[in-house]
């Protein structure tokens, strides 16, 4: 392999780094990609939720133009906006800037926080998250039996969990899903209350 396609290879690999997944969470500006690429880090691989902006974020924001710093804001965008930045070589399409700074941070509290210097980096980091491997779980249980795990089913997710973060495939997990007492299961509506990221 000659030294440019070990270089293009190194700085375009895994879903994250595609012009498809790039593409459909920018054409809005590089100023305003790293929201929607970092919404999607924040909320689809953490299991996290970003809350709409306030009605009046405008007009209490004035002249502000750092979002991290403007008082309606900061408090989703000191955590999302640099996340976003960590995608920032990449423009609108995913094609590679010419120049560009790359000072991306997961400042959540999650096992892989910290800085990275591009997001070959940090999807590398991504695929060995304990954090991630529990959302991807959840992520999963919602989309086999369209709900969140309840609290009474915890020992079900835990085996799920547990063949998700052994670095297992996408098969091994379904499979570990079928054999649980929640799928074969019928749940109807009831007060019990949903977990909501406890286990």
């Amino acid at each position: 392999m000659n030294g440019r396609l070990r270089e293009m290879c190194m700085r375009d690999r895994g879903i994250l780094t595609q012009a498809y997944y790039l593409a459909a969470h920018g054409n809005h500006g590089q100023n305003k990609n790293v929201i929607f690429r970092g919404k999607v880090i924040f909320e689809r691989m953490f299991c996290d939720k970003m809350p709409p902006p306030p009605d009046d974020a405008a007009a209490a924001n004035g002249d502000t133009s750092d979002r991290s710093l403007a008082p309606a804001c900061r408090s989703c965008h000191a955590i999302v906006d640099p996340i976003g930045r960590i995608f920032d070589i990449y423009d609108d399409t995913g094609r590679e800037r010419a120049s560009s700074d790359v000072d991306g941070y997961l400042g959540m509290d999650v096992d892989i926080g910290g800085p990275y210097q591009n997001a070959v980096e940090f999807s590398s980091a991504l695929g060995q998250s304990q954090a991630m491997a529990q959302c991807f779980s959840r992520q999963l249980y919602r989309f086999a039996l369209g709900r969140d795990p309840k609290a009474l089913e915890l020992a079900s997710f835990e085996s799920v969990f547990n063949v998700v973060r052994a670095d297992s495939s996408i098969g091994d997990a379904l499979k570990a899903l079928t054999l649980t007492p929640s799928f074969s299961t019928l749940h109807v509506k009831s007060n019990t209350a949903s977990c909501q990221g406890n286990f």
